[in-house]
């Protein structure tokens, strides 16, 4: 989707077949895709190409009668929005945030206020590591909290944003929504160039962190072998507003292999490496806010994931038997984020109640997502009737090792004296047990058309079971934590409607059942911190969140004017949150005690609306855009707003488009409000902070030297405004002494360019 929801499709000329598009289901693979067989659309310069996504039924489907709403950002709009990490990937898409960690990054999307790993994010159908958070997010703010930023934007061909539950197609993880990126493929950009080679450099720079991307992809076809391979650089240093140095590098590579057996099938080898380096060291200003006995902090944290599958794709849209297309996979992944550094302090004795002489900590931790995996997905198309029916079934098979080992020595520098048991733990340690969880999953789903009514009801059912499975050992127990072991099923039922009055209306509804099982580190979390007083304990009695979702939706798609509008209800039981339970005596102090714990009823409720007004009937020419969410969020249990729920947000635009794309540039405003503050639940003393709205102002272009050199260019906060995200500050405290030291350190960056370049040969 470009910078706003581009809601016209490009436009063509005369009668023109509609090319493959290759956006994929999570659970897909880009040759499903073409199961969109090139099919005859009579159109002018002012009808409309059929667009098509797969995430919202995972089978190629147009946008128009999809029924979910469905964001589709494209390999264009990465380039021509100057897109560069994931909060500028949902930068112009109001009701998803991204909410940012200054240590470990991204920490993953946020659908209509649910977040966390209750949002699936997958790569080319192969799930990616679960966000992971140590302690108490309202005690620690920034502790160790490893993101899910996994997976590079520059080898990105298609993501998909699915909003609200997809629990029946996705299982476990996807209860507030889903996210799909697709890689580069070798036959498409092969295809599109019309050629046996294709190269495309692209390089860009970013004023924000003085930033520098550069990537080369090259493909080619060799007989019946189509091959891509995909290398991408980043270097960086610090954020305006960070106050410490920081240099930042990353490597990406993607091979890509697909060997055509025959007309109807294919392998498909895909090899993936991301490695991401973050080097910090503190500044002096800034150490008190680790501790005011610090008086030196350096660290690296290193972040790789290397992923390999191998598919086998078989497609036939004219077969007469019941089998018109089957996938069988097996996937492995491996993912691993460490963090060494470095801390120089004066110890604080408990027992003297004095600072000690000075000592330097060396920490090594590490966090582990180990996945082993397959999956099987068929369809079968047939009449019955005056039905037609695409049947699509299949099984998701995995299982997944993950481990949180932490190590550290800490050496008395008057002395020479060094001891692993060090405040606040005894080391080495495990904040879980390693733990393997199975899942399995088994769906069916009908698309059933009924061309003279204008009606498609799709019915769909999953049964998921999830096992979890521990192995407890002396590190992870010397914390006084009990490991314990979790499993659980459930079926996930889904009934849509959609009905087209008009070839320009459709309108939709949906009912759909969730369920996410509590990860590992939710059953067993486990760890002392002697310094602020509080301990986190496993909950064996923990239950699975199960939802009901309801959805309604309207779209028309005239001449002159595209608009969207959908209404949303989310009815969560035992919804799972990190909460105070408990307080109690520890060597001689209080120790506050957190749990993840089941809230019995929430809910979250809202609209969401898009609009684009073309001045002209021409493709190019002037435009309006606009977009707009607003969420509600209760903890129905305590009668309190859900404090995750991202406040108001209105994106418009006007957008101008030259003949023949030659250039194009657009004018964009984000208009954001206060979120719901005055009810959250606050610790004693605390006063949880609600930033105050703003509004920002955008200007982006492009210009095509030629069809074949694209130039590009972001000048950002045109206003040089102040702000935060309210995702990014949601946790602090107003009444700390250092609120606004830790608080300007999530400003926004003022007035910014970013500019690239792009080659296509």
């Amino acid at each position: 989707m470009p910078s706003l929801p581009h809601l016209f499709p490009d436009v063509g000329e005369g009668v023109q077949e509609v090319e493959p598009v290759y956006v994929v289901s999570a659970d897909n693979n880009e040759e499903i895709a073409q199961a969109v067989s090139p099919v005859e659309v009579e159109s002018s310069e002012d009808e409309n190409r059929i667009r098509i996504n797969v995430t919202g039924t995972r089978t190629p489907r147009p946008i128009q009668i999809t029924p979910a709403n469905v964001t589709v950002i494209e390999v264009e709009d990465i380039d021509q929005q100057q897109i560069f990490n994931l909060n500028d990937l949902i930068r112009y898409e109001p009701g998803i945030s991204v909410q940012n960690n200054l240590q470990f990054g991204s920490q993953g999307f946020n659908i209509r206020g649910i977040d966390g790993n209750r949002v699936l994010i997958q790569v080319d159908g192969i799930r990616l590591p679960p966000a992971f958070q140590s302690g108490s997010e309202s005690v620690v703010g920034q502790g160790f909290n490893v993101g899910r930023d996994y997976f590079d934007l520059e080898i990105l061909r298609t993501a998909e944003i699915i909003r609200g539950p997809a629990s029946t197609l996705y299982g476990s993880d996807a209860l507030g929504g889903a996210v799909s990126y697709f890689t580069l493929d070798p036959s498409s950009l092969l295809d599109a160039a019309g050629a046996d080679s294709s190269t495309v450099l692209s390089s860009n720079f970013d004023s924000e962190n003085s930033g520098f991307v550069n990537t080369i992809v090259q493909a080619g076809r060799f007989g019946d072998l189509d091959a891509l391979v995909a290398y991408t650089r980043r270097d960086s240093s610090e954020g305006s507003n960070l106050g410490d140095d920081q240099d930042n590098s990353r490597n990406n590579i993607l091979g890509r292999f697909v060997y055509r057996l025959s007309d109807e099938s294919s392998l498909d080898f895909t090899a993936e490496y991301f490695g991401n380096r973050s080097d910090t060291t503190t500044s002096e200003e800034n150490l008190p806010l680790i501790s005011s006995s610090t008086t030196g902090f350096t660290e690296q944290i290193d972040t790789e994931r290397s992923r390999f599958s191998l598919a086998y794709k078989y497609e036939n849209e004219e077969r007469a038997s019941f089998l018109n297309f089957g996938q069988a996979r097996v996937y492995f992944q491996d993912a691993e984020t460490t963090e060494n550094n470095e801390r120089t302090f004066l110890p604080f004795d408990f027992r003297t109640m004095q600072l000690g002489s000075p000592a330097v900590r060396i920490s090594e931790n590490s966090f582990t997502d180990r996945v082993f995996g397959g999956d099987i997905q068929l369809r079968s198309d047939f009449d019955w009737g005056e039905s037609e029916h695409q049947l699509t079934y299949g099984v998701d098979v995995s299982n997944t090792f993950n481990a949180r080992p932490r190590d550290r020595t800490q050496t008395d520098l008057a002395t020479g004296t060094q001891t692993q048991t060090a405040i606040p733990d005894n080391f080495p340690t495990k904040d879980f047990p390693d733990s393997n969880t199975f899942r399995i999953g088994v769906y069916l789903q009908d698309e059933i058309e009924i061309p003279r009514a204008r009606l498609s009801i799709i019915p769909g059912l999953r049964y998921d079971y999830y096992a979890l499975n521990v192995s407890s050992d002396e590190d992870f127990e010397r914390n006084g934590a009990v490991a314990a072991e979790f499993n659980d099923g459930a079926l996930s039922p889904n009934l849509a409607l959609v009905y087209q009055p008009t070839d320009e209306l459709s309108l939709y509804g949906r009912y759909s059942r969730g369920f996410r099982a509590p990860l590992y580190n939710e059953v067993n979390s486990g760890f002392t911190n002697q310094i602020f007083g509080y301990r986190t304990l496993p909950n064996p009695e923990l239950d699975a969140e199960t939802s009901n979702s309801f959805e309604l939706g309207l779209r028309g798609e005239y001449p002159q004017i595209a608009f969207g509008l959908t209404g949303f209800y989310n009815r969560y039981d035992d919804f799972i949150d990190f909460q105070l339970v408990d307080t109690e005596q520890l060597n001689g102090r209080p120790f506050s005690v957190f749990q993840n714990v089941n809230i019995d009823n929430a809910e979250t409720y809202g609209l969401e609306a898009n609009a684009e007004y073309r001045f002209s009937t021409e493709p190019h020419g002037f435009s309006l855009l606009g977009a707009f969410a607003w969420t509600v969020g209760n903890n129905l249990t305590s009668d309190e707003p859900l404090s995750r729920v991202d406040p108001i947000e209105a994106v418009v635009g006007l957008r101008y488009r030259a003949p023949e794309e030659k250039w194009g540039a657009e004018l964009v405003t984000t208009l954001v409000g206060k979120a719901r503050g005055e009810g959250f639940e606050a610790e004693a003393g605390q006063d949880p902070f609600v930033p105050s709205g703003f509004s920002v102002f955008d200007l982006i272009g492009y210009y095509r030297l030629n069809p074949d050199i694209t130039f590009n260019l972001g000048l950002f906060n045109l206003l040089d405004n102040n702000y935060v995200q309210y995702s990014d500050v949601r946790f602090l405290d107003a009444n700390e002494s250092l609120f606004e030291q830790r608080r300007n350190r999530f400003e926004q960056a003022g007035f910014n360019v970013s500019a690239g370049v792009s080659w296509r040969f």
